[in-house]
């Protein structure tokens, strides 16, 4: 079975500096991302709740899927690169794996 980050490996990555927002709590139309070094930090009201720094974890999906606000801030903590899966350009939802892997995410 590919795993999830194989699978986004074709995509637009970005190297993400210490202390960048990838994603602000409350924000709309945010993309998603999937981890592929390094480490981000999830902030709600400004406490910290989770470090993300598992290769292949996912960040912005909730939002995404059910088309809410974003519930948290995600930012780069030392530095991260991750590959983003824009959904406003339609690919994203063309993919059935990759989006049968963000739905078994919830």
């Amino acid at each position: 079975m590919t795993s999830l980050l194989e699978r986004v490996a074709d995509r637009p990555s970005r190297l993400v500096a210490d202390g960048e927002v990838l994603i602000a709590e409350g924000a709309s139309d945010t993309a998603v991302f999937v981890l592929a070094e390094g480490r981000l930090v999830v902030e709600r009201a400004g406490q910290s709740v989770a470090v993300v720094d598992q290769r292949g974890a996912v960040v912005g999906e909730i939002s995404m899927l059910l088309g809410v606000p974003a519930t948290a801030t995600v930012s780069a903590s030392g530095g991260a690169v991750v590959h983003e899966l824009d959904p406003s350009d339609g690919t994203l939802f063309q993919d059935a794996e990759v989006m049968g892997e963000l739905a078994r995410m919830l």
